[in-house]
């Protein structure tokens, strides 16, 4: 079995020695996980018993909001979710991969064992591209 140790800040190993057939491959399994229960927990516990009505409707902040299940005024806890496309100019867009960057480094590491720290899935993405394929 071949160990590799970091002797740097980055840790590489060859993709050949990975499973995925493709890069595709190995970024869905990296990140799909994270993914798939965000969408969940996102959707709240509502079963398809549940799930009586899809409420849409302009929060506090204007941004239009999603609710699964039976009828509530507010989604549960501190629970955001938002995916979209944004037109950005190269600059405005450096500017905001700076700023995640900066949450990442602020709220990345955890509150400790506390009765208070919950668990969440924390998730910031800035990809060029758009759903339909440009």
């Amino acid at each position: 079995m071949k160990r590799y140790a970091a002797v740097a800040g980055a840790f590489e190993v060859p993709y050949a020695l990975t499973d995925a057939a493709t890069l595709a491959e190995l970024v869905n399994a990296l990140y799909l996980p994270f993914a798939t229960r965000a969408v969940e927990r996102l959707a709240g516990d509502a079963t398809l018993r549940d799930a009586s009505f899809v409420t849409l409707r302009l929060n506090a902040l204007g941004e239009l909001e999603l609710n699964l299940g039976p009828r509530r005024e507010a989604s549960a806890g501190p629970t955001k979710g938002r995916w979209g496309e944004v037109r950005l100019s190269r600059a405005r867009a450096e500017e905001l991969r700076a700023r995640l960057d900066a949450l990442a480094r602020e709220f990345g590491s955890t509150d400790g064992p506390g009765e208070e720290a919950e668990p969440y899935l924390l998730g910031l993405m800035l990809v060029r591209g758009s759903l339909d394929g440009t």
